[in-house]
Order: structure tokens, then C-alpha cells, then sequence
């Protein structure tokens, strides 16, 4: 592989990432935000709503060196927060876009990547921006996953139930979003629907006289460690496996979110049926307090990952970040970091190779120091020890299974 086609290669994947790991909006205002825009936002919290009603706000952080976008509302000492419109989102002319394209034709033309499934992929991310769609696709996917799983638990045909049989319409929503075929926002709504029916399902008891409450926290607990071992393992990984453990520990982040909500939810349901007054639960604490710790997990460590390898090849990208450093803010170093940049890439800064060395010797170094590193598939990963589902639940779903009355 030349080295201009390997670039290619890595913008390409890191544009789909990007546009991909939540949905295309959060993607283009993402990319906007790292090149120095604002989308219409003010200095401090923003609080955006889209007039659609269809999704639920977000609120955006801009600050002099640093921003942060999050589902969830400051806290009443982080100051005013101020109402935004989201500026009209028009994908084409987005910076990202033109990079998932323009990267995608040099794939094309070398024969690297099928033009059906470029097609594709462009296709649903045009979908991705319709309104209603991701509502309508949820709901469908839900019900379908749901549908699978009442088929298992009952035994199927033969009468027969695997566990492999109900953990499957999970695995395979992640599939879809590691294929590109899902955006991050409708996988992890689907994966939290199906999870949360799982761990609901009669017998599956983790405590003794638990609920799917109790097992919720556990599967929130899980999740919040597979990311962080994902996040610490993804230091010693090559560019692309580097780039697969971020994606998944995106949606894995997306999914514990989801999943502590409706827990909570389910909570203060309970609550409100059987408690007068002023009530308090543990299990409620610890899901805020898990989500919100996953919250600035994503914001910091997963979220700027994708957007700057997307945008601009290795010796761009270098120039970029000496160019922010001489403008009297972090150091380019520290903006690498802030970026969260490979490791191989972060080194390079050191060597000053954006304005002495080629744009070819950049890619080259850095293909030679990732071809050293190890390699991750995190198609493999999610059937294995990076799976969405912990060991005690598994034990607790088998066990449930074999103590059903013989039908």
C-alpha cells in the first residue's frame, strides 16, 4: 500500500467515525468546534434545542482552550447557561463531509473500497440528518431485538434456549454500528432497550431479592470498566486498532448512559407508586454519579478522537497543532493530548517533521511506528472479554435459565 493510499485509508475511517459515533450533526458541529468555529454559541454553557422536539437538548461548553459537548446539564455553580437554536445543519458543505468523500474516491479508485458499500454507508448518514428517521428506526429495532429475545427465553421451535440465542440481538446492534451501518445515538438506544429487557427478564437475580434495578448497576458498572480498559489497553495499538477500541468505547459510553437512565427511571417509578413523600436509594445515587463519570469520560477521552485525523492528513495535522501553540494557547503537545492523538503521532510533534520533512516522510514514520504496535478487532472483542455483558450477569441469566419450570 503506497503511502498516500494508506493516508487516505485513515482519513477516510476516522471521517466515518466521526460522523458516526453519536450522529452526523454531533459529528459536523464537533469538526466546526476543533477548527476554531462556534455554530452560532456563546462563551460558557449553551443549552441547544432543536425545534424538532425529536431528540433532547445538549449542552455545549465553549471555552477559550477547551470545549465539551454533554447530554447531561452543568451544575448549578458552572453559571448561566444560555439558550442556542442549533444552526441549520448543512452536511455538504461541512469540512467533514468533503473529507469522508474526498478520501473515500482515492479508496475507491484504488480499489480498496467497494463502491456499493461507500454508497451505502454515505446513504445512511444522509438518513441519519432526516428528521424522524432515527425515532422510527429505534422503535423498529427495539422491537424486532425484543421480539428475538421473548423467542429465546420461551425455547424457540425445539424448546430449547441458548444463552447465546438472547445475547445475540445485542451483539448485533453493535455489529451494525462497528460496520458503519448504524450511527451511535441509535445503536446505543437500541442496546440499552435490549439490555435493560434482558437483565428485567423473570428469574435473573444478581442479589439475592434484586431486580433489574440492582442489575442494572452492575451491567453500568461493567460497561464503565470495559472503557476504561479499552481507553488504557488503546495506548499500545497500532493506528486503525487505536481507532476501533475509541469507537467502541463510544458506543459502550452511549449505551451506560441509556441504560442508567432507564434504571433511574424504573426507580423513581417504583418510588412514586409506593413511597409518600421524600424517599432516597442508593442504586439512584450510584447511577448518577456512574453516568455522569462516563459523561466526562466520553467528552474528554473519546469524543475528539476521531474529528483531526479526519480533516487532515499526519503532516497537516502537525502543522495544525504547532499553528494553535503559536497562538499563545496550550502547547502543541498538550493540544495533542487535548485531541487525544495516536501515541505514534504525539511523538512526531517532537521531531518538528511538519516544516522539515515531507508530507510523504510524515506518513511514512508514523506507518512505521503503528505497523510495530499491536492490532484489535473489536468485532472479536465484543463476543469476548470486552463483551457488554459481565460474568455475574451471565452466571445469574444461566442460572435462570436452568431453573425454568420444564414447559
Amino acid at each position: 500500500m503506497i503511502w498516500g493510499h494508506w493516508v487516505a485509508q485513515c482519513q477516510w475511517d476516522a471521517a466515518c467515525r466521526s460522523l458516526l459515533q453519536r450522529d452526523p450533526a454531533f459529528g459536523v458541529a464537533t469538526a466546526d468546534l476543533a477548527t476554531g468555529g462556534r455554530l452560532g454559541h456563546v462563551e460558557g454553557w449553551n443549552r441547544v434545542v432543536h425545534a424538532s422536539g425529536g431528540r433532547p437538548p445538549v449542552y455545549v461548553f465553549i471555552g477559550k482552550d477547551r470545549g465539551q459537548s454533554t447530554p447531561e446539564p452543568p451544575p448549578a455553580s458552572a453559571g448561566p447557561v444560555y439558550e442556542v437554536a442549533p444552526a441549520p445543519l448543512d452536511l455538504h458543505a461541512s469540512p467533514l463531509w468533503q473529507a469522508f468523500i474526498t478520501s473515500g474516491d482515492v479508496l475507491i479508485t484504488a480499489g480498496s473500497l467497494p463502491r456499493g458499500r461507500f454508497y451505502a454507508i454515505r446513504h445512511r448518514i444522509g438518513l441519519a440528518v432526516t428528521p424522524g428517521d432515527d425515532a422510527t428506526w429505534v422503535r423498529e429495532a427495539s422491537r424486532r431485538g425484543v421480539t428475538m429475545i421473548e423467542a429465546a427465553w420461551r425455547g424457540g421451535g425445539n424448546g430449547e434456549v441458548k444463552l447465546g440465542a438472547l445475547e445475540e440481538p445485542v451483539q448485533m446492534c453493535a455489529h451494525s454500528f462497528l460496520a458503519f451501518e448504524a450511527h451511535g445515538d441509535v445503536a446505543s438506544s437500541v442496546m440499552a432497550t435490549l439490555m435493560f429487557t434482558l437483565h428485567a427478564l423473570p428469574g435473573v437475580r444478581m442479589h439475592r431479592d434484586s431486580g433489574a434495578a440492582d442489575a442494572t448497576v452492575d451491567a453500568v458498572e461493567h460497561l464503565t470498566g470495559v472503557i476504561l480498559d479499552l481507553l488504557e489497553r488503546r495506548t499500545a495499538m497500532n493506528v486503525a486498532g487505536y481507532m476501533q477500541a475509541t469507537y467502541l468505547a463510544a458506543l459502550y459510553g452511549a449505551v451506560a448512559m441509556k441504560l442508567a437512565s432507564l434504571a433511574r427511571e424504573a426507580i423513581e417509578a417504583q418510588y412514586a407508586v409506593e413511597v409518600t413523600g421524600r424517599w432516597h436509594d442508593a442504586r439512584h445515587d450510584r447511577l448518577k454519579r456512574l453516568a455522569l463519570n462516563v459523561d466526562e469520560t466520553l467528552a474528554h477521552r473519546v469524543a475528539p478522537a476521531f474529528v483531526l485525523p479526519a480533516l487532515f492528513t499526519p503532516h497537516e495535522l502537525l502543522q495544525r497543532l504547532r499553528v494553535m501553540a503559536a497562538n499563545g494557547g496550550p502547547r502543541a503537545i498538550d493540544w495533542a493530548e487535548f485531541f487525544q492523538l495516536h501515541p505514534a503521532l504525539r511523538l512526531l510533534h517532537t521531531v518538528d517533521a511538519a516544516s522539515e520533512v515531507s508530507p510523504r516522510e510524515v506518513a511514512e514514520r508514523l506507518r512505521a511506528e503503528s505497523d510495530g504496535m499491536q492490532g484489535f478487532d473489536a468485532g472479536a472483542a465484543v463476543l469476548g472479554a470486552s463483551g457488554p455483558f459481565s460474568r455475574r450477569f451471565r452466571v445469574a441469566l444461566l442460572e435462570a435459565l436452568l431453573s425454568r419450570p420444564p414447559h
